[in-house]
């Protein structure tokens, strides 16, 4: 289980576990955006706290179109994760 410090950002966090898991599991290899199931549970979660650090709607959804253009699956599970996150931060 991994630890969560309190001083660091969401982001930063789900950064932090999403890379430990990458540079350990022998299933995931970043640069051709192969992972296992954990591994892309874990980088959907980073992609969305990332984006959720966005201001700009615009800019946020021109990167989530992007990434929907590499991998359409993933640009789902990430734009799913992106309204969770909104939702819960809004109410």
């Amino acid at each position: 289980m991994h630890s969560v410090q309190p001083d660091r950002t969401p982001a930063e966090q789900a950064h932090d576990v999403y890379l430990n898991h990458v540079l350990a599991c022998p299933s995931c290899y970043a640069p051709t955006r192969r992972y296992c199931g954990v591994g892309q549970d874990l980088k959907i979660e980073y992609d969305a706290q990332y984006l959720m650090t966005i201001d700009d709607t615009y800019r946020r959804k021109a990167i989530m179109r992007r990434d929907f253009d590499d991998d359409p699956v993933m640009g789902e599970l990430l734009k799913a994760r992106v309204i969770e996150l909104y939702t819960e931060q809004n109410q």
